[in-house]
């Protein structure tokens, strides 16, 4: 399993968690080990937060947990 199926299996996850529904998910990698995550949903403002909050602790969830991993 290469890390972008782990990015997104993981990203699916926390999106499931806490009940945000997507569309989709677009994983780019950008340069090395830097990656580029697109969240396709109708509920954009859910996920962004308020001035990004939820962004931003979604963010750094995944990377806790990508780590582990």
């Amino acid at each position: 399993m290469d890390i972008e199926d782990v990015l997104k299996d993981t990203l699916e996850m926390l999106l499931k968690k806490i009940e945000a529904k997507y569309n989709k998910i677009i994983i780019n990698e950008e340069e090395k080990d830097s990656y580029l995550i697109n969240i396709k949903t109708d509920e954009p403002s859910l996920l962004i937060g308020y001035h990004g909050e939820n962004i931003q602790a979604l963010q750094h969830l995944l990377k806790v947990l990508c780590w582990q991993k």
